[in-house]
């Protein structure tokens, strides 16, 4: 009709115009609708506030540079935040630099008009003051550096995060590491557990073609392609995009929609770095980037896992996926399909590890944080039984003292009663004198120089897993997430006076019991 009628758009228009208030015209005149491109700079650090910013579509980062020269990451933002708000509010320089992570919509708010909207209507104000009241407070809970006066931007959805980057994520894009993935039984098993937290769009070179003509990629309809994707992130709470396997004008799409891209390869498989990532790493896509290896149900488990992070310096994170059996199977797509299509009528397995990574990406990550307390920390065992009597899933785990050590063993086993069996022989290990005295550590006895966790890498665990030590050296707490996990277990396990400091590789730093620093390290998961 637009194309054989356009004098029907203009009349359509008139209607629409006549019918608003004079109120609405006015802010419809004042306010401006602007893109931004991937990698593109909003506003620098120093720069004058004169505006504020609403996210319409795409993601932000602020980062602040330091007087030493160094940058850090203040926040990300998504669909419906304030970006800059605080600026203009109190008439300040710029805080912070803020970046595109990918194309961006947004809607330009004169300082003027922030003004008229405050005056017409004083309840704004109320709800401004109540956003910064919660911003104000989420900075004085951090304590991993961001400065309580360099809010630079509000988010709408009381229950996003801005300092954490996986909150309010809108479009996910999953990138093959070679031909042999099988990318699209990951992307259906990941929507079906998708659909359990929110309504989920699977998006495919094909699926677009499909609805939008055979030409929809084709640089001449590349606005139209724009419009259609964003409605379908207003509608969905995830868009989820498949790249192609090469790097096709979808695949470039894919990436440049991309709030968060996975990067999937088979754990089985000799580590390497794909065609796409070569390609994904000359390019300048600040988005999200996380690992995920694939594994067979039946096969064996992580390992290798930091040969695959060492090619990947630009991954933040990385996740194990024991996959079921239908992921692997040689089917047809068209019987994929099918077979989904009937899967989708069912409700998705809250325990699997497809739903794990969805409530990671959605937000809904279920922690489990274990204290330290001696021979009491047994009794987290029973804590873990009774959270799967209920169907409780864990997503991440950690602890302090004896908690990182059975959150260790479950990180490992992700069964209370495989769990309960190896603290058992623990347990019965330093009962034992005799054995006690074979495993000793230079200079005074210890309690574990390896026998439990000897070859074990916390990168390999199916659970992501953290511990807590206190390092003496520095007189600060340490976070542990990767490295030797029987070192970082035992130096989190070290009481004063009954063992020894274990001295940290990395730095040299003397690490002790984390119980004298932080004995129930809840919080750093909150900031995570």
């Amino acid at each position: 009709i637009m194309r054989e009628q356009p004098n029907v758009v203009l009349s359509a228009a008139h209607a629409v115009a006549v019918r608003m208030s004079p109120f609405v015209r006015q802010m419809d005149f004042a306010i401006d609708w602007m893109a931004v491109e991937a990698g593109r700079a909003l506003y620098r650090q120093a720069d004058r506030s004169d505006c504020t910013y609403i996210v319409l579509n795409g993601r932000l980062r602020s980062v602040i540079r330091k007087a030493n020269g160094k940058k850090e990451l203040v926040g990300e933002y998504g669909r419906g935040d304030l970006i800059g708000v605080v600026e203009a509010l109190t008439h300040q320089p710029r805080a912070t630099t803020m970046h595109a992570v990918r194309d961006s919509e947004l809607a330009k708010l004169p300082e003027g008009t922030l003004n008229n909207i405050k005056r017409r209507y004083p309840q704004v104000v109320t709800r401004l003051i109540h956003l910064l009241g919660q911003k104000i407070l989420g900075n004085l809970q951090q304590v991993h550096g961001t400065f309580p006066g360099t809010g630079i931007g509000l988010s709408t959805a009381s229950s996003a995060d801005v300092t954490n980057p996986t909150s309010n994520l809108s479009t996910v894009a999953v990138l093959p590491v070679c031909h042999e993935v099988p990318i699209a039984a990951f992307t259906m098993e990941l929507t079906h557990a998708l659909n359990a937290i929110g309504p989920t769009l699977l998006m495919t070179s094909d699926i677009i073609r499909q609805r939008l003509g055979a030409s929809a990629l084709d640089s001449i309809h590349e606005y139209r392609l724009s419009g259609w994707l964003a409605q379908q992130e207003d509608i969905h709470r995830i868009v989820l995009y498949q790249t192609d396997y090469g790097m096709t004008p979808w695949t470039q799409r894919c990436i440049r929609q991309a709030d968060c891209i996975l990067i999937v390869g088979l754990g089985d498989q000799e580590p390497s770095l794909g065609e796409l990532e070569q390609m994904l790493e000359n390019t300048a896509v600040r988005a999200l980037k996380q690992l995920i290896l694939l594994h067979k149900e039946d096969g064996p488990g992580p390992s290798r896992t930091v040969e695959w992070l060492n090619m990947r310096s630009w991954c933040s994170g990385h996740f194990h996926i024991k996959c079921p059996r239908r992921i692997f199977s040689r089917r047809s797509l068209q019987k994929l399909r099918e077979l989904y299509e009937k899967l989708f009528l069912k409700t998705a397995d809250r325990h699997s590890d497809f739903s794990r990574l969805a409530r990671i990406l959605t937000g809904n990550t279920i922690a489990l944080v274990l204290g330290g307390g001696g021979a009491r920390g047994c009794s987290h065992v029973g804590v873990m039984k009774a959270m799967e009597e209920i169907g409780i899933p864990v997503d991440v785990i950690g602890g302090t003292s004896i908690g990182s050590f059975i959150g260790a063993l479950y990180a490992e086993e992700r069964s209370a009663v495989r769990t309960k069996q190896r603290a058992r022989e623990w347990a019965n290990a330093m009962n034992s004198v005799f054995k006690t005295v074979l495993d000793l550590t230079y200079p005074i006895t210890s309690m574990l120089s390896g026998s439990a966790f000897n070859t074990s890498i916390a990168d390999d665990l199916w659970i992501p897993y953290f511990n807590v030590t206190t390092d003496i050296t520095a007189s600060a707490m340490r976070v542990h997430k990767d490295g030797s996990l029987w070192r970082y277990v035992r130096a989190s396990m070290s009481l004063s006076g009954y063992l020894p400091p274990l001295c940290d590789p990395k730095d040299g730093h003397l690490l002790m019991d984390g119980g004298y620093i932080n004995n129930l390290p809840g919080k750093y998961v909150t900031l995570e």
